[in-house]
């Protein structure tokens, strides 16, 4: 292992203690790669703060919001305490393998003009039982697809970036909490090409607590993004189907038992698109439900590294 940390770890964290304490060891777990850990307690009231000073580690630092600012902000603070000439970012509910990093280290430098990579992950539930397979795109240029669909795998926790790079873009945005992983990896995808590893390195924990089930703000979010990358420099621009998307939407409020949402999520789906329209997403839709799962599972099992974490204590 190199003794000059390569890659900076920043986990943002909002009083989930024990959630927080198994991603930590996941990250300490890293193999053949140096690394530091930036722990962003965003207003926690747990004693987060503390029981990660308690650790004593020189390579474990934490900066402490007082009030919570929100997940991106969380992000770029400890993006600011980086100082590698990679920065990862790992989320408080996902776990990492651990050869996760150094996998990425290693395909970032075989990709001629990469400077971010990404990894395969599978979505676990509560008792870490995985619910799908999720491949990564091809290495290369991924703008095109970015600009359509979030094809990067793992939220926020599958991604590593050079620090320079995630800088000079602005980090972040601190206006976006649902899709901010979405459109930061939009723009790092029109700066230049992405090296994939197709492999399940990273646990991504799907769960009721998540950001990501609150569909009306979701929706909201992407009509941000529809605006502010309306009008790329090479006359591209971001959009989604507002149809599949208040519908795929609607069924996430219904599974949550928001009756109402999810009436008030059709009648959109249906102003936007037309009832014809409407028809025709509607059947697409059972289609892709009838046709089963379209990614294939990984042939490399994940139990070596997971089955560790199922015994956590909570």
């Amino acid at each position: 292992m190199s003794a000059v940390p390569a890659t900076t770890v920043v986990i943002p964290t909002l009083n989930r203690r024990a959630l927080l304490s198994r991603a930590l060891d996941s990250v300490l777990r890293q193999q053949d790669t140096a690394l530091e850990v930036v722990v962003v307690d965003d207003g926690g009231t747990d004693g987060t703060a503390e029981a990660v000073r308690a650790l004593d580690r020189d390579d474990v630092r934490v900066v402490r919001h007082e009030q919570s600012k929100g997940v991106s902000a969380a992000r770029n603070a400890g993006l600011a305490e980086t100082r590698t000439p990679w920065v990862a970012f790992l989320d408080d509910d996902d776990l990492w393998a651990p050869d996760k990093l150094s996998a990425q280290l290693a395909q970032l430098a075989q990709v001629p003009g990469a400077r971010w990579s990404c990894v395969g992950a599978v979505n676990v539930n509560s008792g870490l039982h995985v619910m799908r397979h999720v491949h990564p795109p091809a290495s290369g240029n991924v703008a095109e697809l970015m600009l359509r669909q979030q094809a990067v795998p793992a939220g926020g926790s599958g991604v590593v970036v050079e620090t320079a790079l995630a800088r000079a873009i602005g980090g972040f945005d601190e206006r976006l909490s649902i899709a901010t992983d979405w459109d930061l990896y939009l723009r790092l995808g029109l700066r230049c090409p992405m090296a994939a590893v197709d492999r399940p390195l990273v646990a991504y924990y799907v769960h009721m607590d998540s950001m990501y089930y609150n569909p009306e703000e979701l929706l909201r979010e992407l009509r941000y993004m529809e605006r502010k990358h309306e009008d790329l420099p090479d006359g591209r621009s971001f959009a989604f189907n507002h149809a599949g998307w208040s519908l795929r939407l609607a069924g996430m409020a219904y599974r949550l038992g928001d009756a109402r949402a999810s009436w008030r999520l059709i009648r959109r789906a249906a102003r936007d698109s037309g009832p014809t329209s409407l028809g025709r997403e509607l059947l697409d839709r059972l289609r892709q439900r009838a046709s089963g799962p379209r990614e294939l599972p990984f042939q490399e099992p994940v139990s070596e590294w997971l089955d560790r974490y199922a015994r956590w204590p909570s």
